[in-house]
Formats: C-alpha cells, structure tokens, sequence
C-alpha cells in the first residue's frame, strides 16, 4: 500500500477494474485514477467518483510526465507488447516517479511441475509469461532503476493448477471446478493452512507471483545495470 501523501501527487491505477483500489489509494491522500478497457467495469469506477479512460494506457495519451506514480496488478501479462507498455507508463511518469505491479512467475517451480495444466498460463488471456531475469531486464531497458523484486507468499496459483488436473483427471468431479476458481475468491483458513510453505517458497525465490517496485531514472542510463533486488 503506498504511502500517505498531501493530496497532490497522482497516481494512475492501469487495469482499475471497478475502482476498489483507487479507494484505497484516495483514502491514502493521493489524486488517483484510472484506465480499464472494460466499459461495465470503467462506468462502476466512474460512478465512485474517479476519472477513468475506457481503453488502453496508449490510448489514453496522457501528457508527458503527468503522474507521480503508477501500479498495475495483474495486467502486464495481458499486453500485446509489454516493451512498449513499459516506456508508455515511464514516459507518462515524472522523473523519479514510482511503478509498482504484480505478474505471475514463469521463472519459478510452478510451471515446470504442472506443465500444461499451470494454472496461469490461461490462453487467450494472457499473452505474456515473464521471469524475474526477464521483466527485470524490460524494465531497464524502458528507463526504470532501482528494482526491487518480491516473490508474493501465497499458493493460489497451486491450488488453481491442482483444480486442472482433477478435472482432466476426473471430468465429472466438482472438485475440480471449485479448485480452479478458488484463487478469484480465496478465504481465509486454506491460505493460514498452507502460509508455512507459502514463506519457505517466498525465501526460496520460488513464488508463483511477483511484486515488483521500479523508479523511472531521473536522466537517462543507456547501458546501466538494475539494482538488486
């Protein structure tokens, strides 16, 4: 959750959905809004009380550094072309200016495991799978430093994947069903259960999902070298 601010630093939500986290984030004092491609989705936002563009980032064609800050979760993976997604948000954000986000992980034990049935793999709608190698690299090639990389401690993407192969074990079987759309509506005591090895995975580096952190440069860096994370 970003920071308390004064009221005047904005922030652009990509993929805002209905508008839930832009609450937050104008309960936190920033002059937040939104872009969703969903026209349902884009209007209940708007009715809440936000600006929202209905369509893409591009096609917003917001002014060159208009935001403060900009967050995205779960959506790059579902971009035509994320290299030109990433310059769109660093052209859109000031020097200094913070994006955070979140995206499955390809990089990890998940995909290799459950092959085919992983649960994030999700055709037609997502149509980019990245490793931390990979978007940590993306996001410096857009002009973005300080990169921090976090393997979120959950097993969503777990569950998900175990629902597939039930149903493809046993077609007829709800519990496969109620497996694969556990992860839209996850409660409480499964996740407790199953938190020791959610962490163990997270230290390992092995989390199925990523938080990631970037400041756009204040000048341009042809060549330098991301920061750990």
């Amino acid at each position: 959750m970003p920071p308390v601010k004064d009221g005047h630093d904005q922030i652009v939500e990509l993929g805002c959905a209905t508008g839930s986290f832009l609450e937050k984030l104008r309960d936190a004092g920033w002059l937040a809004c939104g872009v969703e491609p969903a026209a349902a989705a884009a209007d209940e936002a708007r009715r809440r009380g936000f600006e929202i563009h209905t369509g893409t980032l591009e096609s917003a064609e917001f002014c060159d550094e208009s935001f403060d800050a900009a967050c995205a979760w779960m959506v790059i993976e579902h971009v035509p072309d994320p290299r030109r997604s990433l310059s769109e948000i660093a052209r859109v954000l000031r020097p200094d200016g913070w994006f955070a986000f979140s995206i499955p992980n390809a990089g990890c034990w998940e995909r290799l495991v459950f092959a085919s049935c992983w649960y994030v793999w999700e055709p037609p709608r997502h149509l980019q799978h990245f490793t931390p190698a990979c978007i940590r690299q993306l996001l410096t090639d857009a002009g973005f430093d300080r990169i921090q990389i976090v393997h979120q401690r959950n097993l969503l993407n777990v569950i998900g994947s175990l629902g597939i192969v039930v149903d493809r074990v046993f077609p007829r079987s709800r519990l496969g069903r109620r497996l694969m759309k556990y992860p839209d509506n996850p409660t409480m005591w499964p996740q407790l259960v199953m938190a020791p090895l959610a962490i163990l995975l997270s230290v390992l580096k092995q989390g199925g999902r990523l938080t990631i952190v970037a400041r756009k440069r204040a000048t341009p860096s042809p060549g330098g070298s991301p920061s750990a994370g």
